[in-house]
């Protein structure tokens, strides 16, 4: 079974119960579908890499959650949903509950913060 094979088994079992997962966490239909759609894809970008990429991506990606876990919760919060995720600004205020105006510093000082803490690193 190919690598492709495999990704497109795991969505296919898997999605329902990411879906009912991110839809109790975004609260709108739209919201989760994009969300999931968001993961697989890059999930399906990391098959393209290399065996050499596999080591140096997941050491980069363990500095990055680090850094992205070292925030505040709420700074964290706006990070996840806005990158990770991939939703917009207005998604992301909706989800929060928190005034636009918040969200954006938030989310402007969260990357300054993770800027400072990975340069260098990456």
């Amino acid at each position: 079974m190919s690598v492709r094979d495999q990704l497109e088994e795991t969505y296919c079992s898997q999605r329902q119960g990411l879906f009912s997962l991110a839809l109790s966490i975004t609260g709108c239909r739209q919201l989760a579908e994009d969300a999931i759609h968001a993961a697989f894809e890059r999930l399906c970008r990391l098959d393209a890499e290399s065996p050499a990429d596999d080591v140096l991506t997941a050491e980069r990606d363990q500095i990055l959650r680090t850094a992205v876990n070292d925030l505040d919760e709420s700074d964290r919060e706006v990070v996840v949903l806005k990158i990770f995720a991939g939703l917009t600004f207005d998604a992301v205020r909706e989800i929060l509950n928190q005034p636009a105006k918040t969200v954006a510093t938030r989310y402007r000082r969260s990357l300054i913060k993770l800027e400072e803490r990975l340069r260098g690193q990456l």
